[in-house]
């Protein structure tokens, strides 16, 4: 089970040290309880390292991906606000020019 768990560690070093140790504790555990000790029953169980890496990466890869589009949902929101502050800003402008421009002459 270890050198399933050391294959693993090194195929996930595209996340994060705190992520990697996250996977791979929860991993760990997993096999513990199941009592999977050799690498064959390991493999059999999750799939070879190489495999397994590439689904965590894959879920993460999915995870950041739906938080960057809920953080462009954010921002998109708060545009509206802006453009209509703007109009408003223009009306007032339009509407205020027939005593701004005889102040601005005196």
């Amino acid at each position: 089970m270890n050198d399933y768990i050391a294959e693993f560690t090194g195929l996930l070093s595209q996340l994060d040290a705190e992520e990697r140790s996250e996977v791979v504790d929860f991993y760990t555990e997993y096999l513990q309880d199941g009592n999977f000790t050799a690498y064959n029953d390991c493999v059999r169980e999750l799939g070879t390292p190489r495999q397994l890496a590439r689904k965590v990466l894959a879920d993460y890869s999915i995870k950041n991906l739906q938080a960057d589009q809920s953080s462009d949902k954010q921002s998109r929101a708060a545009k509206p606000k802006d453009n209509v502050k703007t109009v408003w800003l223009i009306i007032l402008a339009v509407l205020s020019t027939p005593v701004t421009i005889p102040l601005a002459s005196g």
